[in-house]
C-alpha cells in the first residue's frame, strides 16, 4: 500500500484507557477526509492498549510506547516531533470526533491561507443516557500567533485540545508544550 502524505497529524496520548481508546480510533478511521496520520502516544500503560492499537490494520495508525512521564504533555511532544504533516490535531484517548471534523477543518484551511490555529467547542456527552449537550462552533486564530495563546489557551485548559489544530511549526516555535505547566 502507498504511504499517504497526510494533511493533518493526530496526538494521541494515553495512558491505560484501552477500554474507551477504541471509540476513539473508530471515529477517526470514519472521517470523511482521509488524508491524516493517527500518532498514539502510549505513555507507560500496563493494560492491554498496545493490543488494542494494534487490531486495526490502518497504514496511517502509528503506536509509540514510552515510559510513564507523569504528564500529558510529554506524549504529545513526542506525538508532535514524531508528526510527518504541517498540522497537528490533538485527540485525548477518551474523546472521539464527528465524522465530518477533518473534511471541515480541512476545507476552512484551504480557504483562509493565513489560519495558524482552529478550534472548536466540544459537544458533552451524558455516556449512561446518551444525551447531547452543546453547540460544536469553529473559531480561527490568524496571524501573526500569539505565543501566550498556544501555551496558555490551548494546553492550559481554556479550550479543549481534542478541539485544536495548529500549525506544527508554530509548536517548535513556542519550544513546544511546556511539560511542567501540564499535568494530570
Amino acid at each position: 500500500m502507498k504511504e499517504i502524505n497526510p494533511f493533518f497529524s493526530v496526538v494521541i496520548p494515553t495512558y491505560n484507557r484501552s477500554a474507551k481508546i477504541k471509540k476513539t480510533i473508530d471515529s477517526l478511521i470514519k472521517q470523511s477526509f482521509k488524508e491524516f496520520e493517527v500518532i498514539v502516544v502510549d505513555n507507560g500503560s500496563d493494560d492491554d492498549t498496545r493490543e488494542v492499537i494494534e487490531s486495526y490494520h490502518d497504514m496511517r495508525l502509528k503506536y509509540i510506547y514510552q515510559e510513564g512521564s507523569g504528564s500529558p504533555a510529554n506524549p504529545r511532544n513526542t506525538g508532535i516531533k514524531n508528526a510527518k504533516s504541517d498540522w497537528i490535531c490533538f485527540l485525548d484517548s477518551d474523546d472521539w470526533w464527528y465524522e465530518e471534523k477533518l473534511e471541515v477543518f480541512h476545507d476552512y484551511i484551504v480557504k483562509n491561507k493565513n489560519v495558524d490555529v482552529l478550534y472548536h467547542g466540544m459537544d458533552l456527552v451524558n455516556l449512561s443516557s446518551g444525551e447531547n449537550v452543546g453547540v460544536c462552533s469553529m473559531k480561527e486564530i490568524a496571524k501573526p500567533i500569539y505565543t501566550t495563546f498556544l501555551e496558555k489557551a490551548c494546553f492550559g485548559g481554556v479550550i479543549a485540545n481534542s478541539s485544536v489544530a495548529v500549525r506544527k511549526e508554530h509548536l517548535f516555535e513556542i519550544g513546544l508544550i511546556e511539560e511542567s505547566k501540564l499535568v494530570m
